[in-house]
């Protein structure tokens, strides 16, 4: 009898489930609920005056709503219109703005692996959660770099990831609003050669003045700076003359190889650890030395 007793409780249970009225269980919903995208506070606009923009002017705007940004043009400011309203057409001269942000491309060639996104001036802290916001949405990691005060002349700026070309991320952010500028960040070095192959060329590639033997030499300038290295290879002896524990950067004059003169009662040497370290001797170097690496018109033949 047991095991048909087992049997029968088995049969049961579900007949019992079966009857049992659905009462007060919830329906689920077909599809999760998804966050709202929050709308963006406010407008960017244009605000023309028939005359020049004074200080009155502009601080009369926040009593309308609108918190300036930059000026445009002499009768021409940019500002955020926080509460978009239409009814300031009448008292301003008010139009939406149809500029977009700006893409600043380096000298160098691209792809670049970080951008650096600087905001409007001035722009409202909301908005800038917002662009923030945007950037996120378009999967390009944004970082803040800095946070101004409310109503600070410094723009606040982010830091984004682009591993993709240009093509591919900056049309989802062109016309995204806030945003003044964008532009690659590039590694902090010094780029003297690159600044001097623009002066001789126009271009980043070359220095034909230098292998044309127009380099400077025989000229004579004088700079003031935070002292001079004169042990740097750039001034320093070509040579030891009387051995090893000679003066090796040999003595300022018309026979030194690139010093005539040297005034040390304000600043001498370039040393280690002060607050002005090298840019002395950068300037200077930059003045009359060489690349170690460029072919002179003289090895050439």
């Amino acid at each position: 009898m047991e095991p048909r007793r087992s049997w029968l409780m088995t049969a049961f249970l579900p007949l019992l489930l079966l009857g049992t009225p659905w009462v007060g269980v919830p329906e689920l919903p077909a599809t999760p609920d998804a966050p709202e995208v929050e709308p963006l506070v406010g407008v960017a606009v244009v605000i023309s005056l028939d005359t020049h923009w004074t200080s009155e002017a502009w601080n009369s705007l926040r009593e309308e709503g609108m918190e300036p940004l930059r000026q445009l043009t002499p009768n021409k400011v940019l500002a955020w219109d926080l509460d978009a309203t239409p009814e300031l057409v009448g008292t301003w001269d008010v139009a939406a703005y149809e500029g977009g942000a700006e893409y600043r491309a380096a000298l160098a060639s691209g792809p670049f692996a970080k951008h650096r996104v600087v905001l409007e001036p001035r722009l409202p802290h909301d908005v800038q959660q917002q662009v923030f916001s945007e950037l996120s949405d378009a999967r390009l990691t944004p970082e803040w770099i800095r946070i101004p005060t409310s109503g600070s002349p410094l723009p606040a700026a982010l830091q984004i990831s682009t591993p993709e070309a240009l093509e591919s991320w900056w049309p989802s952010i062109e016309t995204a609003p806030g945003i003044h500028w964008v532009e690659p960040v590039l590694e902090t070095k010094a780029r003297n050669d690159v600044a001097a192959s623009i002066m001789e060329k126009g271009e980043t590639t070359g220095h034909p003045a230098w292998l044309y033997g127009i380099d400077g030499s025989g000229i004579v300038i004088a700079n003031a700076d935070s002292g001079l290295d004169r042990d740097h290879a750039c001034f320093r002896g070509l040579s030891w003359p009387e051995g090893n524990d000679s003066n090796a950067t040999g003595t300022p004059g018309t026979e030194h190889r690139k010093i005539v003169h040297v005034n040390e009662s304000l600043d001498d040497w370039d040393t280690p650890g002060d607050e002005d370290y090298r840019h002395g001797t950068h300037v200077a170097g930059s003045l009359v030395c060489r690349h170690v690496n460029e072919t002179a018109a003289e090895e050439l033949g």
